[in-house]
């Protein structure tokens, strides 16, 4: 029983002899930051802690006056981007209308062939890359290749 006793006066001794902490619970134990929690303020825009404030929170914000919309991009169908629109509800803006050009771009082989009134033609990619005809309307001839 009496060592129940000196336990408990021990204990007693020792919790009541700590010495209060005037630190601030949010600070963090690195030297010049603070924990990572944030508030809320009354427009949503949210403040974080201040280290300059001994990590008091950083007081809100003015409101906002205009919309501002997330960030974020949509893709098209052709491949460019497309922002939010703050004057349409943060919609995103529309998509550049499709090219009316359904088939891929054809490119073809830098090629020529002379014409009999020595003009030169080249192949044409809206015609499978078939040579183009000569002015006259004649077909170019293939025994005279452009050599330069």
């Amino acid at each position: 029983m009496k060592f129940f006793v000196i336990l408990w006066v021990t204990l007693f001794w020792v919790v009541g002899c700590q010495t209060e902490t005037t630190e601030n619970p949010n600070k963090s134990s690195v030297p010049g930051a603070c924990t990572k929690d944030a508030k809320v303020c009354e427009d949503g825009q949210t403040v974080s802690r201040n280290p300059a404030l001994n990590c008091a929170f950083d007081p809100c914000p003015e409101p906002l006056t205009e919309i501002q919309c997330a960030d974020d991009m949509k893709q098209c169908p052709d491949g460019s981007f497309v922002k939010r629109h703050p004057n349409n509800e943060c919609l995103f803006k529309a998509c550049p209308e499709q090219s009316k050009q359904k088939e891929p771009v054809v490119y073809c082989t830098q090629e020529a062939l002379q014409c009999d009134d020595g003009s030169y033609v080249g192949r044409d990619p809206e015609n499978n890359c078939a040579f183009k005809p000569c002015p006259d309307g004649s077909e170019p001839e293939r025994s005279k290749p452009r050599l330069d």
